[in-house]
């Protein structure tokens, strides 16, 4: 490897499958190149993720701080819905 890494490298017109393998290959070989994994495969899988990006899924220091307040009223209105 020459530590450089290029475009050109990428062969679209081959197959999906083989192109994925050959992206992944490439992907590997640069982080390996900088370090940043071992190149020790320890397990693997498959597994799709599904990001959302909303105001309610990001945390700040106001709403943490926030946040155990929040819970005490919820007991707090539970609680008087049971007596």
């Amino acid at each position: 490897m020459n530590g450089f890494f290029n475009v050109d490298k990428f062969d679209f017109s081959i197959e999906p499958e083989k192109a994925k393998t050959s992206d992944f290959i490439t992907l590997f070989n640069i982080a390996q190149y900088f370090n940043l994994i071992g190149g020790i495969l320890i397990a693997g899988d498959s597994t799709k993720l599904r990001t959302r990006n909303s105001k309610k899924n990001n945390y700040n220091q106001k709403k943490i701080d926030r946040h155990p307040e929040y819970i005490e009223n919820k007991l707090a209105k539970y609680e008087k819905t049971l007596a």
